[in-house]
């Protein structure tokens, strides 16, 4: 989880490009401040097992059993998109996961994780 990236563009010769961007832990930060602000304090968890992961859901549990806001994790969902070319097993946990919240009347915000190396798109839902 570093603070910045330093990347050496091989374009033109002894170009470097230099790009700082957050980290994890100050992303999530400011996440869970808005939702604490609109008082959403149910949540899931979805995630992929890139590289990383495990330091965003220790960050998300740094955050939220520490804090005195009542944070409500509902669930963890892990997908495994190398399996589902087509994504149908990662929108049937997403809607088993939606579900599972709306019978128990909770507004929950879904924190979302992505690689740098790796994203997806689902196809619409028949």
């Amino acid at each position: 989880m570093s603070s910045f990236t330093f990347l050496i563009t091989l374009q033109e010769t002894g170009s470097i490009f230099l790009q700082f961007s957050s980290s994890t832990a100050l992303q999530l930060e400011v996440i869970f401040e808005v939702l604490e602000e609109y008082d959403w304090t149910a949540f899931s968890v979805v995630s992929t097992r890139h590289h990383g992961y495990q330091d965003f859901l220790s960050v998300v549990e740094g955050l939220t059993d520490g804090s005195f806001i009542g944070w409500e994790k509902k669930s963890v969902v892990m997908l495994n998109l190398t399996d589902d070319p087509g994504g149908a097993r990662t929108r049937r946990l997403l809607k088993e996961n939606e579900a599972q919240v709306e019978r128990e009347g909770h507004c929950v915000s879904v924190l979302l994780i992505r690689s740098f190396n790796h994203s997806f798109t689902l196809p619409p839902s028949t």
